[in-house]
């Protein structure tokens, strides 16, 4: 049995497409009852890529520098 990422934290990032907490999208969330075995390890498959990107971004973006 699949464990589901939720988090708790459930808070929908429209730029980026995700739930902030969970790092799934609308559908996947919402159909994650539904899924089989083999689908779910694929979202959090998914979700590790993501936390992947999310790292890398606030990396770059930490080294921007604003003028006030």
């Amino acid at each position: 049995m699949v464990k589901s990422p939720c988090t708790n934290i459930c808070a929908i990032d429209y730029n980026v497409g995700f739930c902030m907490g969970c790092k799934r999208t609308i559908k996947e969330i919402t159909t994650w009852s539904n899924l089989g075995e083999a689908e779910k390890k694929q979202i959090l498959l998914k979700i590790i890529d993501r936390n992947f990107f999310i790292s890398k971004v606030r990396k770059k973006t930490s080294k921007i520098k604003t003028f006030k």
